[in-house]
């Protein structure tokens, strides 16, 4: 296990300054692997200075909130590290606004001592909003025409009202839906699985194509519906909202952290906090660090 890494896949879109912050933060036994939005100026990323373990991958997408291009960008992400050689105990994915509030040690041996666990929750759809029908219904989330984008959004929300007004409620069939919230971290095996199933299952991807926020859904569904939900907790009946389905992160409501939280993330279970940024109106972001990664650095010399 000597040789064993931890994949790190991350979805970025802005804020170079922080992820060249958050790459250096988990640069620990580690291959880092990013994505960026094909509609930001790579420019801004490409001189950033990480650490050799990091790399922009090539297969970019243009990534639209709600959409599948999200999906998309995730299997490019998730096929850079299959495709790289390396021996890895899981995929984590991660996007450009989070931070560690654990050490990438701590990360580290967290994830390598449970290599037959896949960190990733899921409940029955119609336990979170907006439930069923993000599933049932049409949803378009992707530009369809060059017209600009408030009259293409206008003409999708035509196009749905239409579509649910007269056609017959969405199904997929062989499958019981999960959603969950789009972070996990899954092993070599079942993230392999999944794209698999997805290059092979045509079926998927367009039934998918037409669901509000896929990536909450798709791997969901996958894991919960094959030999890796063993290794899962199985649907949780209990959820009040999709922030209770991240495995590793603490997360808020509608809102950033700041450094009025710093006493509850100290004292989080949690590996990471999602959302945060380059500019932080206060010292959060040094707080963890010189507070919760320092010392716990300390702790393992």
């Amino acid at each position: 296990m000597n040789n064993m890494k931890i994949a790190y896949l991350i979805l970025a879109h802005a804020d170079p300054t922080h992820l060249a912050r958050l790459v250096n933060a988990i640069d620990y036994r580690a291959r880092i692997f990013v994505h960026v939005d094909k509609k930001s100026d790579i420019k801004s990323f490409e001189f950033l200075d990480l650490p050799p373990s990091a790399s922009l991958i090539k297969e970019r997408e243009a990534v639209y909130w709600g959409g599948l291009s999200m999906v998309k960008a995730t299997i490019n992400l998730i096929k850079a590290a299959l495709n790289s050689g390396e021996v890895f105990s899981h995929l984590v994915l991660l996007s450009g606004q989070d931070y560690p509030i654990k050490s990438p040690s701590f990360i580290y041996k967290t994830l390598t001592s449970n290599l037959n666990k896949q960190f990733i929750r899921y409940c029955e759809p119609h336990h979170i909003g907006p439930g069923n029908r993000r599933i049932r219904e049409y949803w378009m989330h992707e530009p369809i025409t060059l017209l600009p984008h408030h009259l293409d959004e206008k003409l999708r929300k035509l196009i749905c009202r239409a579509a649910n007004s007269v056609l017959p409620e969405r199904t997929l069939k062989g499958f019981t839906m999960a959603v969950g919230s789009q972070w996990w971290a899954l092993t070599p095996e079942c993230a392999s699985y999944a794209v698999q199933l997805v290059e092979t299952n045509k079926s998927l991807l367009r039934f998918f194509s037409l669901s509000h926020a896929p990536d909450e859904v798709l791997f969901h569904t996958i894991v919960a519906n094959s030999q890796f939900s063993k290794q899962t907790e199985g649907f949780i009946q209990k959820v009040e909202r999709l922030g209770q389905l991240a495995p590793l992160h603490i997360t808020k409501i509608r809102s950033k952290f700041s450094e009025k939280d710093f006493d509850k993330i100290k004292k989080s279970e949690f590996l990471f906090i999602r959302k945060v940024s380059s500019k932080q109106p206060d010292r959060l972001l040094d707080l963890i660090d010189e507070e919760i990664l320092d010392e716990q650095k300390e702790a393992c010399i």
